[in-house]
Protein backbone atom coordinates (compact mmCIF):
# COMPACT_ATOMS: atom_id res chain seq x y z
CA UNK A 1 0.00 0.00 0.00
CA UNK A 2 1.00 3.29 -0.99
CA UNK A 3 0.89 6.63 0.83
CA UNK A 4 2.20 9.02 3.44
CA UNK A 5 1.93 9.53 7.07
CA UNK A 6 0.90 13.20 8.36
CA UNK A 7 1.81 14.19 11.87
CA UNK A 8 -1.28 15.26 13.98
CA UNK A 9 -0.78 18.23 16.36
CA UNK A 10 -3.73 18.36 18.53
CA UNK A 11 -4.53 22.00 19.74
CA UNK A 12 -5.64 20.75 22.99
CA UNK A 13 -2.17 18.61 23.69
CA UNK A 14 -0.34 22.24 22.85
CA UNK A 15 -2.85 24.39 25.80
CA UNK A 16 -3.84 21.64 27.58
CA UNK A 17 -1.83 23.73 30.27
CA UNK A 18 -3.78 26.40 30.41
CA UNK A 19 -7.15 24.02 30.14
CA UNK A 20 -6.25 21.41 32.75
CA UNK A 21 -6.43 21.65 36.53
CA UNK A 22 -3.52 21.90 38.49
CA UNK A 23 -1.89 18.50 38.79
CA UNK A 24 -4.43 16.63 36.76
CA UNK A 25 -4.43 13.00 36.91
CA UNK A 26 -1.91 10.91 34.71
CA UNK A 27 -4.61 9.42 32.82
CA UNK A 28 -8.19 10.13 32.43
CA UNK A 29 -10.94 11.28 29.79
CA UNK A 30 -11.85 15.08 28.70
CA UNK A 31 -14.95 15.53 27.58
CA UNK A 32 -15.37 17.98 24.03
CA UNK A 33 -17.98 20.07 23.08
CA UNK A 34 -18.95 19.21 19.12
CA UNK A 35 -19.53 22.08 16.90
CA UNK A 36 -22.14 22.06 14.07
CA UNK A 37 -18.93 20.79 11.85
CA UNK A 38 -18.02 18.21 14.49
CA UNK A 39 -14.96 20.26 15.74
CA UNK A 40 -14.05 19.58 19.28
CA UNK A 41 -13.22 22.21 22.35
CA UNK A 42 -12.49 21.60 25.48
CA UNK A 43 -15.50 21.08 27.97
CA UNK A 44 -13.50 19.59 31.32
CA UNK A 45 -12.17 16.86 32.67
CA UNK A 46 -14.86 13.42 32.18
CA UNK A 47 -17.00 12.94 35.17
CA UNK A 48 -18.60 9.62 35.70
CA UNK A 49 -21.68 10.84 37.59
CA UNK A 50 -22.48 13.38 34.93
CA UNK A 51 -24.10 11.93 31.73
CA UNK A 52 -22.82 13.47 28.80
CA UNK A 53 -25.03 15.86 26.39
CA UNK A 54 -25.98 15.23 23.07
CA UNK A 55 -23.14 17.19 21.36
CA UNK A 56 -20.24 15.88 23.62
CA UNK A 57 -17.47 13.39 22.80
CA UNK A 58 -15.30 11.72 25.72
CA UNK A 59 -11.73 11.12 24.83
CA UNK A 60 -9.02 9.37 26.27
CA UNK A 61 -5.95 11.22 27.53
CA UNK A 62 -2.22 10.43 29.32
CA UNK A 63 -0.01 13.27 30.46
CA UNK A 64 3.43 11.59 29.94
CA UNK A 65 6.85 13.44 29.82
CA UNK A 66 5.23 16.88 30.60
CA UNK A 67 2.87 16.47 27.01
CA UNK A 68 -0.39 15.34 26.68
CA UNK A 69 -1.15 12.46 24.29
CA UNK A 70 -4.66 11.76 22.62
CA UNK A 71 -5.67 9.88 20.16
CA UNK A 72 -2.92 8.78 17.32
CA UNK A 73 -0.27 11.12 16.61
CA UNK A 74 -0.34 10.02 13.19
CA UNK A 75 -2.98 9.96 10.14
CA UNK A 76 -2.04 7.62 6.79
CA UNK A 77 -3.87 8.55 3.52
CA UNK A 78 -3.20 6.62 0.50
CA UNK A 79 -1.88 8.37 -2.94
CA UNK A 80 -4.59 8.64 -5.18
CA UNK A 81 -5.46 11.04 -6.29
CA UNK A 82 -9.30 10.99 -5.10
CA UNK A 83 -8.19 10.52 -1.34
CA UNK A 84 -5.65 13.66 -1.81
CA UNK A 85 -8.16 15.58 -3.62
CA UNK A 86 -10.79 15.62 -0.69
CA UNK A 87 -7.94 16.26 2.26
CA UNK A 88 -8.66 19.66 3.99
CA UNK A 89 -5.78 21.20 6.09
CA UNK A 90 -5.40 23.82 8.35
Amino acid sequence: MQGDYMALNYQISRDWRKLLPDSPPHDGFLVLNLDENHIGSFAGLYEQTRPLEQNQLRIRYRLRDGRLRIGSNAFFFGSSAESVGKLRLG
